[in-house]
């Protein structure tokens, strides 16, 4: 194996993701942050989706690792399936939900809170492309 630098691959990172919605109920999948990755790339996702019921008490924290790969035409495809990990929540979060997917033209980012319950929900990281030859 050689310790010269690849050539003619750069990887750069796109725009930060940092969103914020609120959700009223467990209507599932509300899409909380949506991105449309540049096309002909290859594009890794890191994200935190925190969630915290208005007024205290509960909270959940995910950890999630995506990766889509774009066409030069925009179209979108899943790479494998998303490892999004609750790794941190109250007993009454238990219930509440994240999930990455695409709906063929955007990344989505999806969260499910809990019936008449306000939650504030925050999306936040960030992304590494490498662009097509």
């Amino acid at each position: 194996m050689s310790d010269q630098p690849l050539r003619d691959v750069f990887l750069r990172p796109i725009d930060d993701l940092d969103t914020a919605i609120q959700t009223t109920d467990a209507t599932a999948g509300v899409v909380a942050a949506r991105v449309k990755p540049n096309p002909g790339t290859v594009t890794r996702f890191d994200a935190e989706i925190i969630g915290r019921k208005v007024g205290g008490g509960d909270a959940i924290g995910f950890n999630s690792v995506s990766m889509f790969i774009t066409d030069g035409a925009g179209a979108v495809t899943q790479v494998g399936s998303p490892i999004v990990s609750a790794n941190m929540h109250t007993a009454g979060a238990a219930a509440w939900a994240a999930s990455i997917s695409t709906d063929g033209t955007y990344v989505n980012f999806k969260v499910t809170g809990q019936a008449a319950t306000l939650i504030d929900w925050r999306v936040v990281g960030g992304s590494n492309e490498v662009p097509g030859s």
